[in-house]
């Protein structure tokens, strides 16, 4: 498949948003997320800080490693789900701000561990989220070479933030739903890669004990209706519907964590 089937059909949302524009991971081959510029990618995103206060203390510090599907391509960074989520967190008095999301259009697991994690480690948040393992599929990698770069990426993160429970790992939609999915393969070939790729970030979270979340099922549900204007990546409704899945699951897992003084 050639980049050239989805290039420009996500371009300019940054700019629209004010954002800094991340580059793409154009050296890791072609990928379902690799059209167009990364949005959101700012460690401050706009609409992601809380200015409100839990008890007292400051917001729960936030990072995100992620490809496309964590920073708003094709809509725009404030739309991106975990800008979303943070938002529905602080209006349930959960008070939490993204301080690092580096995740990059196109980049699969390896390079996101390269290249996400030192601003996510610099920026000492205090939890996160994790959502990798498209661009793994797309371009060919084995479910034992994802399944051991997930690994990396869980304990990585159960490092940074200091315990499991302070760290989501969420498994990845189905593209194939989408209208330019079938240019990518075969549809039912990719939705059984989708699963035993899902099947991995499930078993690797329940190994480290990190709370596990699924949304594929919303993007089967929501099928063409939930892609936004590129005809690939997730709209703002679905990337909505994703957060209000997400959030009661960090709202569990986060509210009794006291921000670490910084």
């Amino acid at each position: 498949m050639a980049l050239s089937l989805i290039a420009g059909c996500g371009g300019g949302d940054a700019d629209r948003a004010g954002a800094a524009t991340t580059p793409t991971a154009s050296s890791a081959g072609q990928s379902p997320t690799g059209a167009g510029a990364a949005a959101g990618s700012d460690p401050a995103t706009p609409g992601a800080s809380s200015s409100s206060s839990r008890d007292g203390d400051g917001p729960l510090r936030y990072a995100v490693l992620g490809d496309s599907y964590s920073n708003g391509q094709s809509v725009s960074p404030s739309a991106a789900w975990p800008v979303v989520m943070a938002r529905q967190l602080d209006d349930d008095g959960l008070a939490v701000e993204i301080v690092a999301n580096p995740s990059v259009t196109g980049a699969t697991t390896a390079q996101m561990l390269t290249t996400g994690l030192p601003p996510i480690r610099a920026a000492r948040p205090d939890v996160m989220t994790v959502m990798l393992g498209v661009n793994d599929q797309v371009q060919g990698r084995t479910i034992k070479q994802f399944a051991a770069d997930e690994d990396r990426a869980l304990r990585e993160a159960i490092a940074i933030t200091g315990s499991a429970d302070r760290v989501l790992a969420v498994d990845i939609p189905d593209y194939s739903v989408t209208p330019m999915g079938a240019r990518f393969g075969a549809p039912a070939q990719i939705a059984g890669d989708i699963d035993a790729f899902n099947a991995v970030v499930r078993q690797v979270a329940a190994r480290r004990k990190v709370e596990f979340v699924s949304i594929v099922d919303i993007s089967r549900r929501l099928g063409s209706g939930g892609i936004s204007s590129d005809g690939l990546h997730p709209s703002e409704a679905q990337l909505a519907a994703w957060a209000e899945r997400i959030a009661p699951v960090a709202r569990r897992e986060w509210r009794d964590i006291e921000p670490a003084g910084r």
